[in-house]
Formats: structure tokens, sequence, C-alpha cells
């Protein structure tokens, strides 16, 4: 060996008279000769040390410095680093191993590509032949050459785990030295201890190249990696990870100043000090239970607050949400005023939900409430604000969104926060247990019926009602809602009703009923097409069997397409059924556009399978028109009204039978309407903007939070055994609704591909690449 070695090797040891022999033997086995090995003994108490010492003897490349006292094996590595004579460094762990070539490949690369860092692949040895795969593939490069400032986001990227394991690269020395320059020499850490020098030496390189070849070998479960917790010392053992990467923020903070962007770094740097208390609270929720997770998780949180646990868990570790739901404190009343309101839902595109938000807002506004609308996406459509509200933009990963949602809150003073988006996602326990960081309560708007996850198939009854606790009042549409959720064991229930459309209230003001058709009866369906829960498909049946009755009738569908069902659709099965002479399809239409069409309608069909308190049904009565549905018996708007008839779901033979029933008398057609009117008056007069500012200070009547009767568990058990049964009658038959959407998915994609493969584009393109082929062939001939 030369006087002076291109390459250094460091090792901490601890302990590590099982392997430290052959960990020294790949060190003495490298190929390129100009290395020094020091090894850094943290004071070991077994026979590390004389082992250390024997080979020393035989080989002069191998120096030992003794620590007099254990000081963890990240001052144990700054010892090895201020002794290092090499320009590169590569470090070693005391139980693992280098490939023969590692410093050779390694120094050949970084001469060659004059780059400051160098990474390379990883071996991962079990003693058991279960390799973690997932582990060991996040251990390989990813990337062959990159500069700074891109070095950090790129292999720390944000929202992704932070693999900082120092023994993956060949370091400069220098950069290693910088690292460590300013970090308070008396700091010990005994956990992830090289992950905050890895973050910092990357950070001061210029350019970083990889090899892809694996050059060294980690053995997985020696040492401290792998193992479960026991109790809660080993819990205060894993604790101690966090300490590292927390205290060189400020470090980090100096660095991020020199830089022309500092958020990329600070942003990395921050989603891997997340990562790091995310991996200990998994270890909290997988390895621990009972009062052992509660003191475990109680530590965490007193460590690093429970918001950055709650950060840390949506961005990393999301298992942990049922732990700390269940550990989160009861919602408590509070005495101070509510008069900043943050509204929650998807987009302001049209829809129910959107109509009943934008009403609300409204309502709250002239109350005097300072009122935002937190969305989570633009669209090109977009319902008119009332005066004074404004809306918020909630996007980016998981954390970001929880911060973004707390940056809302603090720039707009939020005292309440009203979640209309709570059934369909599962986001919103996130913000809820987010705000109670903040001590703000959310309410949440649950807009359809309780047993809506039922019908779906899905596993969502168990979410909600695993973490509605989280809120501090839910708010459904009926009493059988409130009957569902109590007899889950939710008492912060009510229900209230939502408030009606301006459609509505214009009519009711304007209009009068409607007169008996001397004519065609007109027929009316409006919303959005949507195949499973409207049934809009059933609309034609119900057409089919009008026409087998020769009723004289007309009936016009209005509205958009869904993602599984189009116009288009609806009219192939008009056709299908013979009946497209009785059916016109309308686009959608604006508010007034709507009420011209509506002018001459006389009754609502509705085939839905299940609603929450669907806004048509009350407009049409509020226009004079009678309805005819399938029954759905929860509907607080079913309740008592006379302008309506209900049939037997699902029916649309009963459905044409009760409407042919009506066209052919008008004494009794005259009854429906007035009956109808006269509900929308009743309607009318609820003041549900009191009760929605009544809501906010917990002043509900009594009457709103009923107690389960025998009636409503009658009623919930006959749909639920009804929804259940259908699902597993569409899952016995292959889901037939599942089917015609494929068959129809499908058979948009074919005529789509018939289109490319020939029509015009398709004939065009073959123009244009077949001329280049034939004269290159005219050329290779000519040669």
């Amino acid at each position: 060996m030369s006087n002076s070695p291109r390459v250094s090797i460091i090792i901490p040891l601890f302990n590590d008279e099982e392997f430290v022999a052959t960990a020294l033997q790949s060190c003495l086995a490298q190929s390129l000769a100009d290395i020094e090995i020091i090894c850094v003994d943290d004071a070991s108490t077994d026979a590390t040390v004389e082992i250390v010492e024997e080979i020393r003897r035989r080989d002069a490349r191998v120096q030992l410095i003794r620590q007099p006292e254990n000081r963890s094996a990240f001052q144990a590595r700054r010892v090895g680093i201020e002794a290092a004579n090499a320009p590169y460094i590569l470090f070693l762990d005391g139980d693992d191993e280098l490939a023969p070539h590692a410093a050779s490949a390694t120094l050949r690369k970084a001469i060659s590509a004059k780059a400051d860092v160098v990474g390379f692949g990883v071996d991962i040895v079990t003693a058991d032949a279960r390799t973690p795969r997932r582990f060991e593939a996040a251990l390989q490069p990813k990337f062959g050459e990159l500069r700074a400032p891109d070095i950090i986001p790129a292999l720390f990227p944000v929202g992704e785990e932070a693999n900082g394991h120092l023994w993956r690269y060949l370091f400069e020395t220098a950069l290693l030295k910088s690292a460590y320059q300013d970090i308070d020499p008396d700091l010990n850490f005994y956990r992830a201890n090289d992950l905050p020098i890895t973050l910092l030496a990357l950070a001061h390189a210029r350019k970083y190249v990889s090899i892809a070849e694996r050059l060294y070998r980690y053995h997985f479960r020696r040492g401290t990696s792998g193992h479960a917790v026991d109790g809660v010392e080993r819990f205060a053992f894993l604790l101690g990870g966090v300490e590292p990467i927390s205290a060189i923020s400020s470090q980090i903070e100096r660095l991020a100043e020199q830089m022309a962007d500092p958020q990329p770094l600070l942003r990395c740097y921050e989603s891997a000090r997340l990562h790091i208390i995310a991996n200990v609270l998994r270890s909290c929720v997988r390895d621990t239970y009972g009062p052992l997770q509660r003191t475990c998780l109680s530590m965490l949180e007193a460590r690093v607050g429970r918001l950055d646990v709650i950060r840390a868990a949506a961005g990393f570790c999301i298992e942990a949400l049922d732990l700390l739901s269940l550990t989160a404190p009861e919602p408590a009343n509070h005495p101070a005023p509510r008069r900043s309101v943050l509204l929650h839902t998807a987009h302001l595109d049209t829809g129910g939900l959107q109509a009943v938000l934008l009403e609300q807002a409204a309502a709250l506004a002239a109350a005097g409430h300072t009122v935002t609308i937190a969305v989570l996406r633009h669209t090109p459509r977009q319902l008119d604000l009332p005066p004074g509200v404004t809306v918020e933009l909630v996007t980016g990963s998981a954390v970001s969104r929880i911060d973004r949602w707390l940056e809302i809150c603090r720039d707009h003073s939020v005292d309440v926060v009203i979640d209309h988006h709570i059934l369909y996602n599962e986001n919103w326990a996130w913000y809820a247990l987010a705000a109670m960081t903040a001590d703000i309560p959310t309410i949440g708007w649950i807009h359809n019926f309780a047993l809506r996850p039922v019908f779906d198939a899905s596993q969502r009854t168990s979410f909600l009602t695993m973490h509605l606790r989280l809120l501090w009042r839910v708010v459904t549409l009926s009493r059988a809602d409130v009957a569902f959720w109590k007899l889950r064991g939710l008492e912060h229930v009510v229900h209230l009703p939502n408030p009606l459309s301006p459609l509505a209230l214009s009519a009711l003001e304007r209009q009068t009923p409607r007169q008996y058709p001397d004519g065609p009866i007109e027929l009316v369906w409006w919303g959005r097409l949507d195949g499973p829960t409207k049934q809009v498909l059933q609309l034609v049946d119900t057409a089919r069997e009008l026409k087998a009755r020769d009723v004289d009738f007309r009936l016009r569908i209005i509205g958009p397409a869904s993602n599984n069902l189009t116009p288009a659709e609806v009219r192939a099965a008009a056709v299908e059924q013979g009946v497209d002479e009785f059916i016109e399809l309308v686009e959608e239409r604006d508010s007034d556009s709507l009420t011209s069409e509506l002018a001459s309608a006389h009754l609502l069909v509705s085939t839905s399978a299940i609603e929450g308190a669907p806004l048509t049904l009350v407009e049409a009565q509020a226009l004079g028109m009678p309805v005819v549905m399938y029954d759905l018996p929860w509907l607080s708007v079913a309740q008592g009204n006379d302008g309506m008839i209900r049939t037997a779901p699902g029916d649309p033979a009963a459905l044409a039978e009760a409407i042919a029933g009506v066209a052919a008398s008008r004494e009794r057609y005259e009854q429906l309407s007035n009956a109808s009117r006269s509900f929308a008056h009743s309607a009318a007069s609820v003041d549900v903007d009191a009760l929605t500012v009544a809501l906010l200070y917990d002043e509900i009547p009594a009457e709103s939070s009923p107690e389960p009767t025998l009636e409503d568990a009658r009623l919930l058990m006959d749909w639920l055994v009804r929804f259940a049964e259908r699902n597993a009658r569409d899952g016995a038959q292959g889901n037939p609704r599942e089917l015609q959407t494929l068959r129809r998915t499908l058979d948009r994609t074919q005529r789509r591909l018939e289109q490319i493969t020939s029509g015009p584009s398709y004939r065009v393109g073959r123009i244009v690449t077949l001329v280049p082929r034939k004269v290159a062939a005219l050329l290779k001939r000519s040669r």
C-alpha cells in the first residue's frame, strides 16, 4: 500500500465479536490495495477489540480507534471521518460485508465521472431466506447521474420512504466533514443515526453518479434492524430514531437559505423527518397492543406532538388511522362564538350536494358569518358563489393537503368546519384529526341514506362507524338515518332538511296547480344519467309498460351523462324496447332553461334505487306536479306527502300502472297536483337557514335527534336485507349492471379503435408513414 490511501473504509463497532472478522476480511480482500480501514470501537464489552487487534497485527491497513465510553455509531463515524486520510470514504457496519471490488469500482466511477458521490446496489441477506423484497428494491440506485440542486429531490423524494443509509454510497471525504461541521459533538444517537449525515452530505454534493452492481451485503435482523417491540424500553430505543433527523433542522435551514429555491430541500427534509416518525408509529401499531400500545403512542406524541404524528401517519402509515381515531379526545362543546365557517366539498360543479352547500353558504353569510369553501379541484363549470364567500383549493400529497387545510383554517380564523364530503372518501378523517389539534370542531354532513355503502357493496359503513366519533356533530337527512347511526353507537347525530332550491322557491311564488292534460300526459325526469342509483334505463322499461297499456304519454329525460351512462345509450335502449318515439332526451339545462322545459310537464317519474334527499322531488311539487316514484320510505319528503304515489321498488309495471291511473282521472290528477303544492309550501315554511345557524351553537331541537324505535329498526332491517340480497344476486350472476357498463365501454372502445384503424386520420397517417418507407426502399435498391 502507498503512503496515501485512495479510499478509507470506516467501520463503527460495538459488541460485534460474532461478525467483525468477516466484515474486516471483506475489506482486506478488496481488489484495490490502496485503502485504509478505520475501525472505531464504541466501548465494546465483548471480544471485538481483541479480534480487531489480532487482524491489525497482520495487516497495517487496519487501524483501531477506541472510544473510552459508548458514544453511538453517529459519533464513531465522526471520529473515523476526522481520522481519514483518503479523498474518498466508504462505510461498513460491523455485521455486514463489502463485495471484493467495491472500493475499486466506486473509485473508478467517481474519478471518471468527476463526481463527489457514487451510489451502488445492495444485497440483503437474511437467516431464514425471506428477503424483504420491497426494502431491497428501495436500496438499489434509480438514477444514473444527478447534479445539484436535483440530488436531494431525486434521492429523498417527497412522500416516499427516506432511505438514508450511508453504506450505499462512496463519498468525497470533504462532503462528510462538511456534514458534521456544525453538529454538536456531544450528541449521541443510537437509532437511525446515518440518515441525517447522508442527507447533509448529499445536500452539499455537486454531482452524483451510480453503478447498478450490488457491492454491499446487508445482513437483515442483525444488530438493531427488524426486531419487534416487546416493551416500553424497546419502543423508547426506536423512538430515539426521531432525534437525529430533528437535530439537523438548523443546518438544513442554513443550507436552504443559500439556494436560489430553498423549498425543494426543505420539503424533502420534512418528508424524511415524517417518514422516520411514521416508522416509529408503525412499530407501535403493528407490534403493540392494549395498554402498551396506548403508552407507546403517548410517548411518541410527547416527543413530536400529536399533529406531526397525524401528518406522518397520513403520509406514510395510514394503517395508524384507527388507533389515532380511538385515542382522539371526545369533541367538546366550546362557548366561544363560531363566526368563521369552513365548508368542504369535492368541487363546485353542478350537483344536488353542491347546490345545498351554496345555499348553506349564503345563509351563513347572511347571518353574519365569514364563510370559506374548500374544494379538492376546480372544474370548467363553477356554480356562482354567494357574495362574500371565498374558495380555497386543497391539493397535493396527503401531508400537503393536511398542511393546506390547517393553513386555510389559520388564514381565515376558522372556528368550525362543516364537511359535506365524508360519505364517498376517507380523507376527511385526517382533516378532522388535524383540526382537533387546533381546537376546531368538525360537523359532518351525510348526503345519502345510511345504507348507501351497503348498496354499493363497500366497506365504508365500518369506516364511518369507526371514525364518525371524530366529528362534533353528524348531520343526516332523515329519522331513519339517525336511528341507524344511533343503533351503531353514535349519539351526536341529528337530521335536518335540505334547503329548497331557488327553482322550487321561485315556482312557489309564480306557479299554480297544474291542469289536467287535454292531450298526452307529459312525463319528465331530470338529474344526472346515473345507472346504478337512479336506474335511468328503468324509465325506458316504464315507457314500454305504458305503451302496452295504451297510455297517451311523452317522456322527457333531462340531464348530462355520467361516467356509467350516456344519452346515446339511453336512446339505444329506447330503440331496442320500441319506445323511442315516446322518449325525448334533452341535454343539461341551466335553471331558467330547465324551468321553461318543465312548464309543460305534468308529472315527475322517479326510478331511483337509493337517495338521500333528492331536490327534484320538491321542485316538481312546487311546480304543481304529482310525483310517481319507487318507494324509498326513509325519505323525509315521503312522510305525509299526499302529492306523491309510491310503488314497489324495481317494478316498472307497477310504476306504469300508477301513472296510468293518474292519467285516466282528471279528479285524481288535480287532487295530487294540489297536494303537491301544499306539501312544497309546508317544506318551504321550515326555516332551514335558522336551523343551520342553530347547529353551530348546538341549539337544534330535540326532535331532530330522536331515539330509535322498533319501526325504525324494522325499516332499516328490511332495506339492509334487500340491498344485501341484491348484491348477492348480482354477484352470483356476474353483476349485470357492471357487465352492462363493461359492454358499453367495450363498444365505445371498439368504435374508437375502428376510427383509428380505418378512419380519415388513419388513412392520412398511412400515407405519411408509407411515403418515407417507399422512398427509402427505392434508394436502397438503387445503391
